[in-house]
């Protein structure tokens, strides 16, 4: 027992004689750069960043207002200035481009708890374009009317109303985005929701992609899932990859590839097309009632399941694991249906 006692009582004399040193903090330095400028509307401004966060706000205004502050943690005030010299700001003004380059010297270990950021607090007219790159870092943009370019890799962003042009880049992150009027979209390994987007051109692959209603889309999605409440005309293609549409209003033209779950919960009944063109792939489509349109449906090495009060066929035909349907949803006048697919099954409501 005194042994015992003896080891209790010793254990936590180390303790506190050994934890004091273990949790003392580091030492921390900063540095920061700060320009203000009066801008035309027409002058971008142009950041490249990485290891910290960028947060813009836009103003009604017309000055763009840059504040970078470079932080260092090192275990001694030697090391902590050491890394902070190594830390520059490079600056660039011409006629039509302000632009700001994070440069690092050199390759940092972040060892110890020591560890270093770069974060850029931003003001700009909400006219102006801006063409921002961002890495292991997260990002936040305001409603901004200018054209934006975004790069946003291995960090996550926030961004409101995009009314310009747009050509975005989300990879190895997070991202939620209020609205993009146009543009084109990537999206590559990350979880990224869209509440609204006008006219654009979207590539998914390897993400979780969520979006809330679409005018029109392009779309080019590979292994992942992608999900859109609502959207007039979609095109493209997907493959590997799951789908599913709340709601299409006008126009579905899509090539399937080895797609488990294709599922498009309603087509308006003033539908224009529908064609889907499809392999290894389960098809699952609803229409509206009151839906009326052409259809034709070939199925090869697969089934397809149909509603009688839907679709009334005057074409059947059944051989050597292949099936062709002919016939008309409603009274046959409207829009067109087209639908294929081998080695997987299609069902139309």
């Amino acid at each position: 027992m005194k042994q015992l006692i003896y080891n209790t009582f010793f254990g936590l004399l180390l303790t506190v004689i050994v934890l004091p040193v273990m949790a003392k903090s580091n030492v921390e330095k900063k540095k920061s750069v700060h320009k203000v400028y009066e801008v035309k509307s027409f002058v971008q401004l142009k950041i490249e960043n990485s290891f910290g966060r960028v947060h813009i706000n836009t103003t009604e205004g017309q000055e763009i207002d840059v504040l970078v502050e470079v932080i260092a943690r090192r275990k001694t005030d030697e090391r902590a200035m050491e890394l902070l010299d190594r830390i520059n700001v490079d600056i660039s003004e011409s006629g039509s481009v302000i632009a700001f380059k994070t440069d690092i010297e050199g390759n940092i270990n972040n060892r110890n708890n020591e560890d270093f950021e770069i974060n850029y607090t931003v003001s700009m007219p909400k006219v102006n374009p801006l063409d921002l790159k961002n890495s292991f870092g997260d990002a936040y943009l305001a409603n901004l009317d200018g054209d934006a370019k975004l790069r946003i890799s291995y960090g996550n962003i926030k961004a409101e109303r995009l009314n310009g042009e747009s050509d975005i880049k989300v990879s190895f992150g997070e991202g939620n985005f209020e609205y993009v009027k146009t543009g084109n979209i990537e999206v590559k390994y990350s979880e990224v929701n869209f509440e609204q987007l006008g006219i654009v051109k979207f590539e998914q692959g390897f993400s979780e992609v969520g979006i809330g209603r679409v005018k029109t889309m392009e779309l080019v999605s590979k292994y992942g899932q992608l999900e859109i409440d609502q959207v007039n005309g979609i095109k493209g293609y997907i493959g590997y990859s799951d789908l599913r549409v709340g709601y299409v209003g006008i126009e579905l033209d899509m090539e399937a590839a080895y797609v488990p779950s294709f599922q498009i919960e309603k087509i308006a009944k003033s539908f224009k097309k529908v064609n889907v063109q499809s392999k290894f792939s389960s098809i699952e489509l609803e229409f509206e009632e009151g839906a009326n349109g052409s259809f034709e449906a070939f199925v090869k090495y697969g089934d397809i399941d149909y509603s009688n009060a839907l679709i009334s066929l005057n074409y059947r035909n059944n051989s050597d694991n292949k099936a062709e349907y002919r016939g008309k949803i409603g009274n046959g006048k409207g829009g067109v249906v087209t639908l294929s697919n081998s080695y997987g099954n299609i069902e139309v409501d």
